[in-house]
C-alpha cells in the first residue's frame, strides 16, 4: 500500500516535495493504489516511482521527471502528462484515455494494452517505445516519433498519424482502419497483416515497408512512394495508386479488383508472377503458372480507366444475357451525364459462361468505385420503374395471357434493338 507521509509531501506541492527528494534521494517511493485526483504535481520529480494501481486522473503532471515509473494499472485518464519525462517508464495496462501528452518524451516506455483512446500526442517521442496490443483509437499522433516501436495488434482505428515518423515500426496485424497517415514515414516498417481500410496514406513513404497480407481496402496511396515494398497477398481493392511509385515492389498474389492508377503510377521492376482481379482469389492471371515477360505491363495498360459491370443471368426472359438492356440504356445515358469530365464510354460487352461483363472506360484520374456505384444504382432504379411501367400495362389490358406474351415479346424485341446498337457503338469506339 502507499506511504501515508509521502502521500501527505505530494499533497503538499512540487515544491517541496522536490525538496524532500533531494535530502532523501535512496528512500523507495511507494505510491501503490494512492488516490492523487486531481493533484498539481507539475515539475515534480517522480522517477524511479512506484505509483502502480494509483488514480491519477485530471492530474497536472506537466514537465514532471516520471522515467523510470511504474504506472502500470495506473488511471491517468484526463491527466496533462505534457512536456514530462517518461523515458522508460512501465505504463502496461495504464488508462491514459483522453490524456495530454503533448511533446513529452516516451522513448523505450512500456505502453502495452493500454487505453490511449482519444489522447493527444502530438509531437511526443515514442521511439522505440512498446504499444502493443494498445488502444489508440482516435488519438492524436501528428509528427510523433514512432521509430523503431512496437505497435503489434494495436488499435489505431480513426487515429492521425500524419507526418508521424513510423520508420522501422512493427505495425503487424494492426487496425489501421480509416487512420490517417498521409505525409508519414513508414520506410522498413513492418505492415504485414495489418487493416488498413478507408485509410489515408496520401504522400506517405513506404519504401521497403512489409504490407503483406495487409488489407488496404479503398485506401488513399495517391503520391505515395511503396519502392520495393512487399505487397504480397495485399487486398489493394478500390485502392487509389494515382502518381504512386511502385519500382521493385513485390504484388503476386495480390486482389487488384478496381483499383486506380494512372499514366503517372510506376510500376517499373515490379516483381508479380499471378495476381488476381476479384476478391475471394478469383480472376486469377494469368488462369495457370505465371506472367511472361511484358504481361502484366500490358495487364496494367487494360485496367488504366476501366470499369467492369457483371451481370448474372436472369430468371426473366426478357433479359438478354442477364441484363435488361432497355434499363441499363437509360441508366447509361444518365451516368455519362452525372460524369461528364470522366469522359464513361462502353470497351466491350463480354459474355462469361451465366455472366455478361460490360466493360466501361473512363479516364485513368476517374474514380472508378464511384463510377461503378452509381452506374449499379442507376439501373436499379430503371430497372424498377420498367417493371412498373409493364405492370401497369398489364393491368389496364386485363392481364390477358395473350396480351402479357405480346408485351413480353415486345419488350425482348426492343432489348435486342438496344444490344445491337450497343455493340455497333462498341464496334465504332474500337476502330477509332
Amino acid at each position: 500500500m502507499a506511504n501515508s507521509k509521502q502521500i501527505d509531501l505530494l499533497k503538499r506541492g512540487a515544491d517541496t516535495w522536490n525538496a524532500w527528494r533531494r535530502k532523501n534521494p535512496a528512500v523507495p517511493i511507494d505510491l501503490r493504489n494512492a488516490d492523487l485526483r486531481d493533484i498539481d504535481l507539475s515539475r515534480a520529480n517522480l522517477s524511479d516511482s512506484d505509483f502502480s494501481v494509483a488514480n491519477l486522473s485530471v492530474a497536472n503532471l506537466s514537465d514532471a521527471n516520471l522515467s523510470h515509473t511504474n504506472l502500470s494499472h495506473a488511471n491517468l485518464s484526463r491527466a496533462n502528462l505534457s512536456r514530462a519525462n517518461l523515458i522508460g517508464a512501465y505504463l502496461s495496462r495504464s488508462n491514459l484515455s483522453d490524456a495530454d501528452l503533448r511533446n513529452s518524451n516516451l522513448s523505450n516506455s512500456d505502453l502495452s494494452d493500454s487505453n490511449l483512446n482519444n489522447s493527444d500526442l502530438i509531437g511526443a517521442y515514442l521511439s522505440s517505445a512498446n504499444l502493443s496490443d494498445s488502444d489508440l483509437s482516435g488519438a492524436i499522433l501528428r509528427e510523433v516519433n514512432l521509430s523503431d516501436s512496437d505497435l503489434s495488434d494495436s488499435d489505431l482505428r480513426n487515429s492521425d498519424l500524419s507526418r508521424a515518423n513510423l520508420s522501422g515500426a512493427d505495425l503487424s496485424g494492426a487496425d489501421l482502419r480509416e487512420a490517417i497517415l498521409s505525409g508519414a514515414y513508414l520506410s522498413h516498417s513492418d505492415l504485414s497483416s495489418s487493416n488498413l481500410s478507408h485509410s489515408d496514406l496520401s504522400c506517405s513513404n513506404l519504401r521497403d515497408a512489409n504490407l503483406r497480407e495487409a488489407n488496404l481496402h479503398c485506401s488513399n496511396l495517391r503520391d505515395a512512394n511503396l519502392n520495393a515494398a512487399n505487397l504480397i497477398g495485399a487486398h489493394l481493392i478500390g485502392v487509389n495508386f494515382l502518381n504512386s511509385k511502385l519500382q521493385n515492389a513485390t504484388l503476386t498474389r495480390a486482389c487488384i479488383q478496381d483499383w486506380h492508377i494512372n499514366t503517372e503510377t510506376d510500376f517499373r521492376g515490379i516483381v508479380c508472377d499471378y495476381i488476381y482481379l476479384k476478391k475471394f482469389q478469383q480472376d486469377r492471371r494469368p488462369l495457370l503458372g505465371n506472367f511472361d515477360i511484358g504481361e502484366f505491363a500490358a495487364l496494367v495498360q487494360t485496367s488504366l480507366g476501366t470499369i467492369d459491370l457483371i451481370f448474372i443471368d436472369g430468371i426473366d426472359w426478357h433479359f438478354i444475357n442477364g441484363i435488361d438492356w432497355q434499363a441499363f440504356f437509360l441508366a447509361f445515358q444518365e451516368l455519362r451525364s452525372q460524369f461528364v469530365e470522366e469522359k464513361i464510354g462502353i470497351q466491350a460487352i463480354e459474355k462469361k459462361g451465366e455472366t455478361c461483363v460490360v466493360r466501361l472506360k473512363a479516364i485513368p484520374e476517374a474514380d472508378k468505385s464511384a463510377i461503378k456505384a452509381t452506374a449499379k444504382a442507376l439501373y436499379n432504379k430503371q430497372l424498377t420503374i420498367l417493371e412498373d411501367q409493364l405492370a401497369d400495362i398489364m393491368k389496364l389490358q386485363g392481364a390477358t395471357l395473350k396480351q402479357g406474351e405480346k408485351s413480353l415479346s415486345l419488350m425482348r424485341q426492343k432489348n435486342t434493338e438496344l444490344l445491337s446498337i450497343l455493340n455497333t457503338i462498341v464496334n465504332k469506339d474500337k476502330v477509332a
